[in-house]
């Protein structure tokens, strides 16, 4: 029963792995990319003295996304490290600062920035794609009196 125990304690751990990274990463990511989002709309919304149409929401969907990816990235590179080091692993971090640490020293600042081109890249479409459907959504289910 013991050696139970001790294997579902192993597997809930191995579950979480990295889960604080990943808050870490994520909390930020949607707090900026919103907030990109927004400031780009409606400024482009005041430049147009209009209301956007989808495929101008896709666009500036996809350029908060990818530049947010490309903020973020480092946040990402930690997160995935945490995420994928085996209990066998010769380079064990013990947390977030180790990890980021111990990358620094030994691959140097831009380590922190692998992947980054891929990142931008998906990032970008999948903003496109998030942004540019709330507006479509909306005309399909919203009156105007039911939705500001």
């Amino acid at each position: 029963m013991l050696s139970v125990s001790l294997s579902l304690r192993k597997v809930l751990k191995g579950f979480y792995a990295g889960y604080g990274s990943f808050l870490l990463r994520d909390l930020p990511f949607d707090a900026i990319q919103f907030c990109i989002y927004e400031q780009l709309r409606i400024g482009y919304r005041v430049a147009a003295q209009r209301e956007l149409n989808d495929p101008e929401n896709a666009v500036i969907g996809a350029f908060a996304g990818a530049l947010t990816g490309a903020i973020t990235t480092p946040l990402d590179v930690i997160k995935t490290r945490l995420m994928v080091q085996g209990s066998a692993s010769a380079n064990q971090y013990k947390g977030i600062i180790d990890c980021v640490s111990t990358v620094v020293r030994e691959e140097g600042p831009t380590a922190l920035l692998k992947g980054i081109g891929p990142r931008v890249l998906w990032i970008g479409i999948g903003g496109s794609i998030f942004f540019r459907c709330p507006g479509t959504h909306k005309a399909v289910t919203c009156s105007e009196a039911s939705c500001i």
